[in-house]
């Protein structure tokens, strides 16, 4: 199998990672994209535009299963929506070790250079230190020792447009390595924890193929808007391959099948950008049918007991 090494949208991954290096430890964020379980399946929750990822949970709660799952304890900290940001918090926080921070408005991260275009997309970056009024930062998305103002911060970090996440002002710190699992252990245990999102799923009628499908019809009459073409086009269907990729190098050894069944979503993913950076519609219509026979096939094969 061709491995993929490069730029990609992993910001909570990218973070987790950077969190965890800190430490001492070096874990990847593919790897903890796997662990996440986050993007698997697909769902409508987030603006009506179709995500392929699982509609009960989101990415903040996907970290949380990920350090679960790798054998680590790490210190998660939110606030109710109504409080103030916890800077002094943070400050003290910072002092003793980095902080990933998320999710974040990235439409009010005034350093990216498209900040005015990306209004309601959430975003995770890695706190260094607080110095005067301003906050040093790493930022997955290609930013490192970013110096972003404080009064800046608190409108980004409350993330009120980010409803699919709860509380405002989330961070994570001091992380700890409590377990060290064996792949083959963390295969198992991975899967026994996909099984139970699939079975969660199966009465969810805005999730899973069924909605992929669905999608492919109204993009061959032309019933997609033209902004969830472009959510499509410019991070659905890339990060889409890249996680798919991710998944079915993991699982080579300890589900075949599964792993097989993700390389062929992987290549699904890559032709449907494809089409999409043509603006050939009627093929990515065509070309989401597909998909959603391979995503139909992994949902039967989680639901009929995942093999061992």
């Amino acid at each position: 199998m061709t491995n993929y090494q490069g730029n990609g949208a992993y910001c909570y991954a990218n973070g987790g990672s950077m969190l965890l290096a800190s430490i001492g430890e070096t874990v990847s964020p593919s790897l903890l994209e796997v662990a996440s379980g986050f993007s698997l399946g697909a769902s409508l929750v987030r603006h009506d535009l179709l995500h392929f990822d699982q509609a009960m949970s989101s990415p903040d709660q996907a970290l949380n299963h990920a350090f679960h799952h790798l054998g680590f304890q790490v210190t998660e900290n939110v606030k109710g929506n109504d409080a103030s940001m916890p800077i002094d918090e943070l400050t003290e926080a910072l002092k003793n070790g980095p902080a990933l921070l998320g999710p974040l408005d990235m439409g009010m991260l005034t350093y990216l250079p498209n900040h005015p275009f990306l209004h309601g997309c959430d975003h995770y970056v890695l706190a260094i230190k607080i110095e005067g009024d301003r906050l040093l930062l790493h930022d997955p998305a290609g930013y490192p020792y970013v110096w972003f103002p404080i009064a800046q911060l608190e409108n980004a970090w409350r993330a009120k447009s980010i409803e699919w996440s709860s509380g405002a002002y989330r961070y994570w710190t001091s992380p700890k390595r409590m377990e060290n699992a064996s792949d083959g252990v963390l295969a198992q245990r991975l899967l026994s924890f996909y099984e139970k999102i699939y079975r969660r799923h199966q009465n969810e009628y805005q999730s899973g193929s069924a909605i992929i499908y669905q999608k492919a019809t109204d993009m061959q009459r032309d019933l997609v808007s033209m902004a969830e073409k472009e959510h499509l086009r410019h991070f659905a269907f890339p990060v889409g391959a890249r996680r798919a990729l991710d998944f079915s190098q993991f699982f080579q050894q300890s589900s075949p099948t599964f792993s097989s069944l993700k390389k062929a979503q992987a290549e699904i993913f890559g032709e449907c950008y494809t089409y999409a950076s043509y603006e050939d519609w009627r093929m990515v219509g065509e070309t989401l049918e597909k998909l959603g026979g391979v995503e139909q096939e992994i949902e039967r094969l989680f639901r009929e007991n995942i093999e061992s």
